[in-house]
């Protein structure tokens, strides 16, 4: 509204959408005469040229107008049909239009047909029945030879047209299966093709809508593992589905090993919840949804891995050495070696499940005991016990599973590299090709019970890390095999 005066610069068809556009100074979204802006669209509901189009999209009021004429009718009639009515992809939602909405698409400017002819070729020169009921039985139309309203017998036959308020359907995505990152793999960035399928703005008639995406990380959940880390987050590609990421991780150049270029590990293992949300720009007007959700997991297991060891030796009375090994990606080197001094212990600790029947196993590697005594762990199927270290260094042992004696010897030991082992890493002499190098705890021997025994034996092991993951159970099995 502007004020009726003389300064003012003309009054109703000088302002308005009308005259911005004879001034070539209104922006469209679509096209149309004077200030209409509408979209033709097709049996689909997507946006085509004008033409041989079945639907209007309407720009300015947000309402779909069905392109066809129906038939003349009763206004009853032509109201309760509606119902029924499907077109342009819109299954539901059509109704017969108020008066308002008719007259919304009269085009004042133009005489016998007031309508945009380019949008609406179909239109009779005729009133058209609306909503609105008028006393007496009547109701109200909009002629559109000359964008007039009346009022005429309900029980009178013009023909009609629906409209529909189509709201914004949220957008459209199916996520890829949840992700499981083997444990052998070579760190670095990962991709999944085509991992999210499905993408689009939601039904056909909204294709022209733009989308983005948000991937985001969640909190972990009562129960879950630890957090998986990374040093690329996930991101989703819209136009291919594609998924990347990469885990965090670290590189360290090993100078004690020529004939690797580089040792590289695992810094981070555990689980990520992770959502993606998408977003297009339909808006939410009357009830519409323009966002869209789904949620995924990616796992690393933490957890190491206790492997088995064959241990193939000659016949031997005394030591057999053998070794437990295990594998634990997810262990840092990086960790401050300061256990010594009341920290948590950094590496795997390795516990024996189950002992040798026909031999016991003894522990080469002194510890202090807790009165503060030098020792030696001697253990059996039926017996583990200590023997302090005598300063000759010598230890005579006897087990109860067999009378036999057997003498060890065991010079200075080193606690230094005992309790000190290798860090656990994964390393790669060339790319692709993955070498696998462990734990190693200590070296142990396995000493028959008999001075004669040939045959085979087992124990068995597990693996703890240092966040309380815990291994599988690992076996050593031993066959002592006598030589010709």
């Amino acid at each position: 509204m502007i004020p009726c005066s003389a300064a003012a610069t003309g009054q109703d068809g000088s302002q308005g959408r009308d005259a911005q556009a004879a001034a070539g100074q209104l922006p469209k979204v679509g096209a149309g005469a004077a200030g209409f802006d509408f979209t033709a669209l097709d049996a689909l509901g997507m946006a085509t040229a004008a033409g041989s189009h079945d639907c209007v999209a309407d720009h300015v009021t947000g309402l779909v107008w069905s392109a066809e004429t129906l038939a003349a009718q009763g206004w009853m009639d032509a109201a309760s049909a509606a119902a029924s009515y499907s077109h342009c992809g819109i299954a539901s939602g059509w109704y017969l239009p108020t008066r308002r909405e008719l007259l919304s698409i009269v085009h004042h400017g133009a005489s016998g047909l007031a309508i945009d002819g380019d949008y609406f070729p179909a239109t009779a020169s005729a009133p058209y029945w609306s909503s609105d009921a008028a006393p007496g039985g009547q109701a109200w139309a909009v002629n559109f030879s000359d964008g007039a309203t009346l009022r005429s017998s309900a029980t009178q036959t013009y023909p009609a047209r629906y409209v529909a308020r189509v709201a914004n359907v949220a957008p459209l995505i199916t996520l890829g299966a949840n992700i499981v990152v083997p444990r052998e793999d070579r760190p670095g960035p990962r991709i999944y093709p085509g991992w999210a399928t499905g993408i689009s703005p939601g039904p056909m008639r909204e294709a022209g809508q733009h989308l983005t995406a948000t991937v985001e990380l969640l909190p972990l959940q009562s129960g879950d593992p630890k957090a998986l880390e990374f040093e690329t987050p996930p991101a989703l590609d819209l136009a291919t589905g594609d998924l990347t990421f990469t885990i965090q991780h670290r590189i360290d150049p090993d100078p004690s090993d020529r004939g690797e270029l580089m040792e590289e590990w695992y810094s981070s293992a555990g689980l990520a919840r992770v959502r993606v949300t998408l977003h297009d720009d339909g808006g939410t007007a009357n009830g519409g949804q323009d966002t869209a959700s789904a949620e995924f997991t990616i796992f690393l297991d933490p957890a190491p891995v206790a492997l088995d060891q064959p241990i193939k030796h000659p016949w031997k009375a005394a030591c057999i050495p053998i070794s437990f090994m295990a594998m634990d990606i997810d262990t840092d080197p990086v960790i401050a070696d300061t256990w010594h001094q009341g920290d948590p212990w950094p590496y795997p600790t390795f516990r024996i499940l189950t002992y040798p029947s026909k031999g016991f196993i003894t522990d080469y590697v002194s510890y202090h005991t807790p009165d503060g005594h030098q020792a030696i762990r001697f253990a059996s199927k039926d017996l583990s016990f200590d023997y302090l270290l005598p300063q000759s260094g010598m230890v005579k042992v006897g087990t109860q599973a067999a009378a036999a004696t057997v003498v060890v010897q065991d010079s200075q030991p080193d606690l230094q590299a005992v309790m000190n082992p290798n860090p656990p890493r994964a390393g790669w002499d060339k790319p692709g090709s993955l070498r696998t190098t462990f734990n190693w705890i200590m070296t142990w021997c396995y000493v028959p019970f008999s001075t004669t025994f040939v045959g085979s034996d087992v124990l068995t092991f597990d693996v703890t890390d240092p966040d309380g993951n815990v291994s599988n159970a690992g076996a050593i099995n031993i066959e002592i095999f006598e030589t010709k």
